[in-house]
């Protein structure tokens, strides 16, 4: 049985928390990337910034009653070539799966791609938070 609701995605607020969440995210990235991302890798991972925005823009009673929250922003990122007009969103989704007691992050990405057309990427983690910090770590990409 989970002991945990969305509300808990707020621990990684705590430094403790969001040291575990970006030592998990680096050791997935090196193992998917053994070379390092080049530079016409188009997908955006969470940094510390964002993810503080977003837990400070979050409402945790929306995700406890929804078990899903989003958020649209402008990460202003489009890679070199590229613009980033505000009709090409970037959103942050958070969802809890109360059967698996786990969390998913989505970072979508989107930039102008000639003729007039938005190209979206986006980066998934899935995982838990325990007592422990955040453990089961997950990431996969898209785009």
């Amino acid at each position: 049985m989970c002991s945990l609701s969305g509300a808990d995605i707020m621990r990684l607020s705590d430094a403790t928390y969001q040291k575990s969440f970006f030592a998990q995210l680096d050791s997935v990235k090196s193992w998917q990337y053994p070379e390092g991302i080049t530079e016409d890798h188009q997908s955006v991972d969470i940094w510390p910034e964002m993810l503080n925005s977003f837990l400070g823009d979050l409402n945790p009673d929306s995700l406890i009653k929804s078990q899903s929250y989003q958020k649209e922003y402008d990460f202003g990122m489009a890679p070199e070539g590229f613009t980033d007009p505000a009709t090409c969103t970037d959103r942050i989704e958070i969802s809890f799966d109360q059967k698996s007691c786990s969390f998913r992050m989505e970072i979508h990405h989107s930039f102008l791609v000639q003729p007039n057309w938005c190209t979206e990427h986006v980066v998934i983690y899935a995982f838990e938070i325990t007592d422990m910090g955040v453990v089961n770590f997950y990431r996969n990409e898209a785009g």
